[in-house]
């Protein structure tokens, strides 16, 4: 779900709409609008008023104008279904995966990506660069550090 904001570049503030106008304020007390007309909207009222007040303030040297901008959160779905507990079982050399008491992959060789599929992970599998990885002894911390082939 996409959520929108204003903020004003200028000063770090956000935008709270308000009758006959609106204040800056910290984010946690700034209007939040669910389509991007409303902020659009707001915005545009925020142009239009820093328009009209560069031309009464022409000899203050202290007023400088909002700098509103339009920020798009995007908010996660809760997720409310979560495992309870996730079982391997084992005999000699075979092996099967339970994700909330049920059966979900079994065999000789489980493959991770397969066991994560299984349990809805998204996963994508890199391979690194074999030289490289055998010169360096262990992989980095930073995923965009790894050489890949």
């Amino acid at each position: 779900m996409k959520l929108y904001m204003i903020r004003d570049k200028g000063t770090e503030r956000w935008y709270k709409k308000g009758y006959g106008g609106g204040t800056w304020v910290p984010q946690n007390f700034a209007s939040i609008w669910t389509t991007p007309n409303g902020p659009g909207g707001a915005k545009a009222n925020i142009d239009r008023y820093n328009k009209r007040a560069a031309k009464s303030r022409l000899t203050c040297d202290t007023w400088k104008p909002h700098e509103p901008e339009v920020v798009i959160l995007v908010a996660e779905a809760e997720i409310t279904s979560r495992p309870s507990r996730v079982i391997i079982v084992k005999a000699d050399d075979w092996e099967g995966v339970y994700f909330d008491g049920k059966l979900t992959e079994e065999g000789h060789n489980l493959r991770l990506e397969d066991v994560l599929a299984c349990l809805d992970i998204v996963s994508e599998t890199v391979w690194a660069n074999e030289v490289w990885l055998n010169n360096l002894g262990r992989l980095p911390e930073n995923l965009e550090e790894v050489q890949r082939d």
